[in-house]
């Protein structure tokens, strides 16, 4: 209910007293400054042997994968049919 209690005995003596009025509202802020244009990005190339290379560095990262395995011979085809005689 609000009341001290000291060694266990109630005072009559609040804890906490009323609340006060609010206050009043602040002001807004100023809006901040533009920030600095970002750095360009760069573009990373392709060593001649598949791997990135980016800022002339070439790093150890594949840029394509490894060749698949050649697949199944196909099977032979049918004869074609014969030719007229020639006159």
């Amino acid at each position: 209910d609000g009341y001290w209690v000291v060694n266990g005995q109630k005072t009559d003596i609040k804890a906490k007293g009323t609340d006060g009025t609010n206050g009043q509202n602040g002001s807004n802020g100023t809006n901040g400054k533009d920030g600095k244009d970002g750095k360009d990005g760069i573009t990373p190339t392709i060593s001649a042997d598949g791997y990135w290379v980016v800022n002339g560095q070439k790093t150890n990262i594949k840029a394509k994968g490894t060749d698949g395995t050649n697949g199944q011979n196909g099977s032979n085809g049918t004869n074609g049919k014969d030719g007229k005689d020639g006159k």
